[in-house]
């Protein structure tokens, strides 16, 4: 049987690179047919070249894989990968020591490995003496298209990057990461970033999605979670949410409570929310702000489903319905949605009479406080 290995990449001469095809009949190389790998000229006046904004880095237990794969789109490309392999650790000893060794003969001087299985890349550079560091990935979800990558048990996490941190030495530093992503969950960023603070190392997280899948290198969503861990950074969230209200009318408002988002017991992964808040503006009007992320476009229906959530939830059972608390719901869209062509978007339920098409206003006068408000603003938006 003929086949042929189209768009390799192999070494040529004088240190320079290939792009081949190899034909190949029963398990043996019949011709490689080779041409350079096309390059192009950039000018560089006035342009700075700075450190640490691409990282480099190599994948030891994956180099045979990727090289039969290059010439896949990025997102079959990962699905492939994130098939399991019938592989021993000694195999990804091996292909670690190929990989390490090639890099040494190409002339690299700096080594950052990545990896989800990181024993046998630890021991390959330990045995080659060679200085480095290596990221040790977890996962905990899998948002992309086609196969899931291998995912760790949560309350494991830290117990497993314990063991191969006993590996660090002088020579050899031990980061903490995730594959991407869009395999990690909110609450797994945070862990992440947490563990590093305690072990005094490095949080990596590995960017290998296509541009249709991720458009941003951090989700503004983990900002806004990870902001509300520390009451002394309420103050930027707040400014986010009233900057949005402000343009509908509304006064600024501080936060004064967070909710538990727990009552969703049927699928947390599906229906959990970043943040419930509750907020008061200087009028001192209270206001419950929903804050989630969203990747499907069911993110009316998800939308919908928290806000009545809310609602019920903070009406105790002997509670007048006038002590129903209006409810914000932002939702941060990673996805192109309907036909517009801005970035935010408002939406509200307006009652309006059928012929006269007239809007429906319900005044009611606040018995405390005496104020008079139209009731129809009570309605989610």
């Amino acid at each position: 049987m003929i086949q042929i290995l189209k768009n390799v990449i192999i070494d040529g001469a004088n240190n320079t690179y290939l792009l081949a095809d190899i034909t190949h009949k029963n398990g043996i190389i019949t011709a490689i047919e080779s041409s350079p790998i096309h390059t192009h000229a950039i000018d560089s006046s006035h342009v700075y070249v700075t450190p640490g904004f691409v990282n480099c880095h190599i994948h030891p237990n994956q180099l045979f894989d990727r090289r039969m794969l290059d010439a896949l789109p990025i997102t079959a490309l990962l699905s492939t990968m994130h098939t399991k392999h019938d592989k021993t650790d000694e195999d990804r000893y091996q292909q670690a020591i190929f990989v390490l060794i090639d890099a040494l003969k190409s002339g690299a001087t700096s080594f950052y490995a990545v990896a989800s299985n990181p024993t046998p890349v630890i021991h390959a550079f330990n045995d080659l003496m060679i200085t480095g560091a290596i990221s040790c990935f977890f996962n905990d979800s899998w948002e992309g298209a086609g196969t899931s990558p291998t995912q760790t048990h949560f309350d494991m996490i830290e117990t497993e990057f314990a063991h191969y941190f006993k590996c660090q030495s002088n020579t050899l530093k031990i980061h903490i990461g995730t594959a991407s992503i869009l395999t990690a969950s909110n609450k797994l960023l945070i862990l992440l970033n947490d563990i590093a603070i305690r072990y005094d190392t490095k949080v990596n997280i590995h960017m290998s999605e296509g541009d249709d899948c991720v458009k941003q290198l951090i989700s503004f969503d983990y900002a806004i979670q990870y902001l509300l861990k520390d009451k002394g950074d309420y103050e930027i969230v707040e400014g986010f949410i009233s900057a949005l209200l402000k343009t509908k009318g509304y006064s600024a408002v501080k936060i004064i409570a967070l909710l538990e988002t727990e009552s969703n017991k049927e699928d947390p992964k599906d229906k959990r929310s970043i943040a419930d808040l509750i907020v008061e503006d200087e009028n001192h009007h209270k206001y419950i702000i929903e804050i989630e992320r969203n990747v499907k476009n069911s993110f009316i229906h998800k939308a919908c489903f928290n806000t009545a959530r809310l609602i019920v939830d903070n009406l105790a059972q002997r509670e007048d319905y006038t002590q129903i608390v209006k409810v914000f719901h932002i939702s941060l869209l990673y996805f192109p949605i309907g036909e517009g062509v801005g970035s935010v978007y408002h939406g509200k339920t307006i009652i309006h009479e059928i012929e006269s098409n007239e809007r429906l206003k319900v005044h009611i006068t606040d018995p405390e406080t005496h104020e008079e408000f139209d009731a129809t603003d009570i309605l989610p938006e």
